[in-house]
């Protein structure tokens, strides 16, 4: 059972946290107990790790102990009873642990297996088929911690508003509101061509843009100008050419797949997690070469 002072200390360890940091470290502490699931990665014979239930103490805590340990600095510490007060998620400073826990659950990555008696808290978490995809994939899942910062990083000035689409087609996507995501990253695609239509309009690489001129056709416009001899007037390489054409491709494909998010009756439905997941991979993925035309 925790003591006053695990308590005291697993407070001060959690001290200071803000509530992404919190999230980044618990996602990383999940990852690591996952990652034990795998043969010859358990190295204490007395922790043999469920492969799909998530003790909140036993493996939550015991996980996370040592990266909030090494935040502050601390070489020595007591793993094994520094992880009993995540049982008590119910305490004020453990709310960063519990709104975690509660986005992962409402997000469709795990569900509630058993509570402490008291106040209800979680004690165990059964991680889904979809959980175990996201704690699998430690670069490109569309809900890790970074995925919408990396993006941020690789598009020099890209504007506010298209960024802030794609935070809110995130949100939607977690909460598995899959067509309202789709719609979202269209928008922001849509907003970004605009943006970069502008640019090329100064650059004297296109006409004038039109108020009227449709998103099939802004993009029609741009694929042109990239197979055409102007391209390396921006894009000096063969290979960012290449990229520009596969980012405008791929805007093509989702400006029809949010056409049809917009319909009353689309041809397919938005029932499948995993091409929305996909979808936003590859709008972060494509967005960098995309945007490159405009900078």
């Amino acid at each position: 059972m925790p003591t006053a002072e695990t308590h005291l200390k697993v407070r001060d360890l959690l001290d200071g946290l803000s509530e992404s940091e919190t999230h980044a470290l618990c996602v990383e502490a999940l990852q690591n107990w996952h990652a034990k699931h795998k043969p010859g990665q358990w190295t204490d014979e007395h922790y043999r790790p469920s492969v799909d239930v998530i003790q909140m103490h036993g493996d939550l805590g015991r996980e996370l102990v040592p990266l909030l340990a090494k935040r502050k600095g601390l070489d020595t510490y007591d793993t094994h009873s520094l992880k009993e007060p995540f049982l008590a998620l119910y305490n004020t400073w453990m709310s960063g642990v519990a709104e975690f826990i509660w986005w992962f659950v409402r997000a469709g990555l795990g569900e509630v297996t058993k509570r402490e008696d008291k106040h209800g808290y979680p004690v165990a978490v059964r991680v889904t088929a979809r959980g175990i995809r996201f704690l699998s994939d430690r670069d490109d899942h569309p809900m890790l911690p970074g995925f919408l910062d990396r993006v941020r990083l690789r598009c020099p000035n890209l504007p506010d508003g298209v960024e802030s689409l794609l935070v809110d087609a995130r949100a939607c996507h977690d909460v598995g509101l899959l067509r309202p995501a789709v719609v979202l990253m269209g928008v922001a695609y849509e907003l970004a061509i605009e943006h970069v239509v502008d640019a090329l309009v100064t650059k004297a690489l296109l006409h004038t843009n039109t108020p009227t001129q449709k998103p099939a056709e802004k993009i029609a416009r741009i694929l042109k100008m990239i197979r055409s001899t102007d391209a390396s007037v921006v894009l000096p390489t063969t290979d960012e050419r290449t990229a520009a054409e596969r980012a405008y491709d791929f805007a093509d494909t989702l400006r029809l797949r949010r056409n049809d998010a917009a319909h009353t009756t689309p041809r397919f439905d938005f029932a499948h997690r995993g091409e929305t997941e996909e979808f936003l991979i590859s709008a972060g993925r494509h967005l960098p070469a995309l945007w490159s035309l405009a900078r």
